[in-house]
């Protein structure tokens, strides 16, 4: 009888406690509110080639883009991007084409492990025999080096996002250089 006693006391208390964690986390709530997405918002220091630009105390120029003309297996191309760095700021500050750069292509974005490719890094040491930039900038110094993303063989219209984190930045706003066919460079080494 107590075994009886026992199982019944054991099931509506475990009743009563999914019960109360479902009123808890709104599930079982016949009013909750909907959320919608909301679009992220962050701030662009917009630049063309060969000018400069700051946001955060950090300043880029893309001195020139160059399109090698090579072909990867995925049938896609590569872009390869001088860029020159100058940190303003008091702090040491990571220069990574894998941390700092991403890609819009044709208005389709792309993060920096969807562009900065190994194969990309690859054509980038075949052409040039360089590593792609990879720096700790020291407070008011400069460093310079190449950023190589994989594009669609078709492109009309090209953005380098610089993403800088510092202390001094919200590490989503970016100065974006757009460049067209028209100012990449077309060599075939």
């Amino acid at each position: 009888m107590q075994n009886t006693y026992s199982m019944k006391y054991k099931r509506i208390l475990s009743a009563v406690l999914c019960a109360a964690m479902l009123l808890a986390t709104g599930c079982g709530s016949r009013n909750s509110q909907k959320t919608e997405p909301t679009e992220a918002t962050y701030e662009v220091v917009s630049a063309a080639i060969g000018e400069t630009a700051n946001y955060g105390g950090m300043t880029l120029t893309v001195d020139f883009a160059e399109d090698p003309g090579v072909t990867l297996d995925n049938g896609n191309g590569v872009m390869l991007f001088h860029v020159t760095i100058v940190n303003e700021t008091e702090e040491t500050v990571a220069a990574n084409y894998l941390n700092n750069f991403c890609l819009t292509v044709n208005g389709t974005f792309y993060d920096s492990y969807q562009c900065c490719t190994p194969p990309a890094m690859k054509v980038l040491y075949d052409v040039y025999q360089v590593e792609a930039i990879n720096e700790e900038v020291a407070p008011h110094s400069t460093c310079e080096g190449y950023v190589a993303c994989e594009v669609k063989p078709k492109y009309d219209l090209v953005e380098l996002h610089y993403i800088p984190k510092t202390s001094e930045t919200d590490r989503e706003s970016r100065i974006s250089v757009t460049l067209t066919e028209n100012n990449i460079r077309k060599t075939a080494k």
